[in-house]
């Protein structure tokens, strides 16, 4: 969707249903997003991917969770020195960011319709003619 200001060395992105951080394993552990525990690789967990509950227990695979839930953490190693992580935003927040994606949308065309009618003269296949 929209790029959020950095943490230092890390790239964040929102999304409808999460906001995603990517960056090395040292940066995200330093801004307090993830735990050392919880990164891929480290005992108990996957070595490419981990999914943790917004209460912190961890989701193994085949296991539900709802990935919307507020505070849910899917970690996964994009590289050898990045990790991106997921995190859960929750159903309302999900809405609500959904909502003012459809309105900036409509605003947006409703602009160009309204460009459109500004022009003195017709507008064929987006060129004046």
């Amino acid at each position: 969707m929209n790029h959020e200001a950095p943490l230092s060395g890390i790239v964040c992105r929102r999304q409808f249903d999460a906001d995603c951080f990517t960056g090395t394993a040292e940066d995200l552990v330093a801004a307090g997003l993830v735990r050392i525990d919880q990164l891929p690789g480290q005992p108990g967990n996957g070595s490419t991917t981990a999914s943790f509950r917004g209460d912190g227990s961890r989701v193994r695979k085949g296991m539900f969770a709802e990935c919307r839930a507020a505070g849910y953490l899917r970690i996964r190693k994009v590289s050898r020195r990045l990790i991106s992580v997921e995190r859960g935003v929750g159903e309302e927040e999900h809405r609500r960011r959904r909502q003012e994606w459809v309105d900036t949308r409509e605003r947006e065309r409703q602009e160009r319709v309204e460009l459109a009618r500004s022009w003195p003269f017709p507008i064929v296949c987006g060129r004046p003619v």
